[in-house]
């Protein structure tokens, strides 16, 4: 039965056999060094939240507010779970990069808002980092001296 069902379904799919040309994407490289510029400004952005999340935590002054972290992550949980949400990012930044190459037949041919779209995604994970780590360092108790997770006396 299974296998029935498995050659209906391959007999029955739709194809599509459109004009070459519909099916060519830019030749050039989705990774630039524009592409790089953006992506490192993110990465820093994001470890510089981490840094000052931690440094304000850890003076048992502040909390973090964000669910996936919980309200006193651990040095591990805040670097790690922030390096793979910055991967993330940076994945979809270069995901959306390499769809605004393409030169085929859509509506959005040649219009620079959709084609540099991916920038400006960058420039707003830069900004929304960039807030979070001043926000923490605007916390007059962020950079007191730390002994075992508390203030020092």
């Amino acid at each position: 039965m299974k296998k029935l069902l498995l050659l209906l379904l391959l007999v029955v799919s739709p194809t599509y056999a459109g004009p070459k040309k519909f099916f060519k994407h830019f030749t050039g490289p989705v990774a630039d060094k524009k592409f790089w510029i953006v992506a490192g400004g993110v990465a820093a952005a994001s470890f510089l939240d981490g840094y000052s999340t931690q440094r304000c935590v850890n003076t048992g002054a502040c909390r973090e507010h964000n669910p996936l972290f919980g309200d006193h992550p651990s040095n591990l949980r805040t670097y790690g779970q922030g390096a793979a949400m910055t991967a993330g990012e940076i994945g979809l930044l270069y995901w959306m990069k390499r769809l605004g190459h393409r030169e085929d037949s859509q509506p959005n041919r040649g219009k620079r808002f959709y084609r540099d779209l991916w920038m400006y995604e960058g420039f707003a994970f830069t900004g929304i980092h960039t807030y979070a780590a001043v926000h923490n360092f605007r916390n007059p108790t962020s950079f007191a001296p730390v002994c075992d997770g508390r203030p020092c006396q």
